[in-house]
């Protein structure tokens, strides 16, 4: 029998919805988190906060929160968010496994001495890559006869790839080490306070620099690497691709870092990705990581992220957005804030009267292609208890509804034209830490 209502248009739209607010602010929300740890966790931070809006299917990011007992005294605290690319299977394994590989390798060594602990980090982190690529292939030049499918799952972490920032907290000396592959990010708001009683600000201090090709240093190592290959060969037009890939460093993407001949026989009996053109002589990448080291303090709060929210935002930007919310008393007990209880009210929050398409909004804040909007500082709002979720709403728009609800409302395969994947992590330092 032949269903009645579908006249006209009408039917265009009965299997993609028009989100609302309220419906964009479902979708938002969807998997954010807030965790506070007590005196029995001994911890560093009043709490943190995270948020990851998929953009892929399944999420190719990936977070991570873990201690490890380091030596004699309180425990470290790690943090990581990782941004998988061609897949998530590279990513998943980060969070998984990456702070145990770090951890070991900071067992037994004098954690007061810096060299000694940048070190063990950077090489927690290259045993893991190796042990991704050389594992994976092994499996792909053995002859033991194992079913195709057995293989393909184990070659997968190293088919794909990933960045990683990495956070590494030393309570006992306040220290916060920060270790970056790829273009994810973080950044440290430095909290200070004025002459008057309630002049709190925050200052924005990079704890990483995207390693990218267009890195004069970067590029100097990659050449270096690499005598003889023209930069022609290597990068693309604009510079910004080294082979391809936008960044210099990551963990897997077996076509950078595998010989030519053994891609193609993956390709061919395993379903991997082809070999990169011009490839002649890997690995183009590594997956050691920078480093960089600071004090925190009370009050300090970091930002971890994936390059999905710096497309937008500045981290001059984010501290900035961040000082809002600080300020509207979202983290009780936190300098500078008004000490509201958190889940409270704010008079930002009474959205109900903001209409979803104001009709306002110049021309170029609407949404472009592909990611070619900005924050803006006078679109910010205050509409979310987890920072995390603060954040990302702001990237994505603020007060520019229909921004926001479009970019929010676009469903697969297509989403990830609107925006990439966004994994971002807050953590705020505090008891005397």
């Amino acid at each position: 029998m032949v269903q009645e209502g579908y006249h006209g248009l009408d039917w265009k739209r009965r299997n993609y919805p028009i989100l609302d607010l309220n419906a964009a602010n479902a979708v938002l929300r969807r998997d954010e988190s807030s965790q506070s740890l007590d005196a029995a966790d001994h911890a560093p931070v009043v709490r943190f906060d995270t948020l990851r809006l998929e953009a892929t299917m399944p999420c190719q990011d990936n977070f991570t929160y873990e201690k490890a007992e380091i030596g004699a005294g309180r425990p470290w605290h790690f943090w990581g968010v990782f941004d998988g690319h061609a897949g998530w299977q590279t990513s998943t394994v980060l969070s998984q496994a990456l702070v145990s590989y770090v951890a070991t390798e900071l067992q037994g060594i004098d954690t007061n001495d810096a060299a000694m602990v940048d070190g063990a980090i950077k090489q927690g982190f290259l045993r893991l890559d190796n042990d991704i690529v050389q594992d994976a292939l092994k499996s792909v030049t053995s002859n033991d006869h194992r079913p195709r499918a057995e293989i393909i799952a184990d070659i997968a972490p190293a088919i794909s790839g990933s960045m990683a920032v990495l956070a590494i907290f030393n309570p006992g000396t306040s220290t916060l080490r920060v270790a970056s592959v790829g273009d994810s990010q973080a950044v440290l708001g430095q909290h200070s306070r004025g002459s008057g009683s309630s002049s709190s600000f925050w200052t924005a201090v990079s704890l990483s620099t995207p390693q990218t090709p267009d890195r004069p240093d970067e590029l100097a190592r990659i050449r270096a690497e690499h005598p003889g290959e023209p930069d022609s060969d290597l990068l693309s037009v604009d510079r910004k691709r080294l082979l391809g890939l936008p960044v210099t460093r990551a963990f897997g993407d077996h076509r950078w870092k595998w010989p030519e001949s053994v891609i193609a026989d993956s390709r061919k009996k395993f379903y991997a990705f082809p070999a990169r053109p011009n490839a002649k002589t890997p690995p183009y990448l590594t997956a050691e990581p920078e480093i960089s080291t600071t004090i925190v303090k009370d009050g300090d709060f970091a930002v971890l992220a994936t390059d999905g929210l710096w497309e937008t935002m500045s981290p001059e930007h984010v501290v900035d957005c961040m000082q809002l919310w600080i300020r509207d008393g979202k983290l009780k007990g936190v300098a500078g804030s008004k000490g509201q209880e958190v889940g409270e009210a704010s008079e930002s929050e009474c959205v109900d009267s903001i209409p979803v398409f104001s009709g306002d909004e110049e021309p170029d804040s609407r949404v472009g292609y592909p990611w070619d909007w900005k924050g803006r500082v006078e679109d910010f709002v205050v509409e979310d208890d987890n920072a995390a979720t603060h954040l990302t709403r702001n990237a994505l728009g603020g007060k520019r509804r229909e921004q926001f609800c479009t970019i929010l409302g676009v469903l697969p395969p297509h989403k990830d034209d609107a925006h990439d994947d966004i994994t971002v992590q807050v953590l705020f330092f505090g008891k005397n830490c």
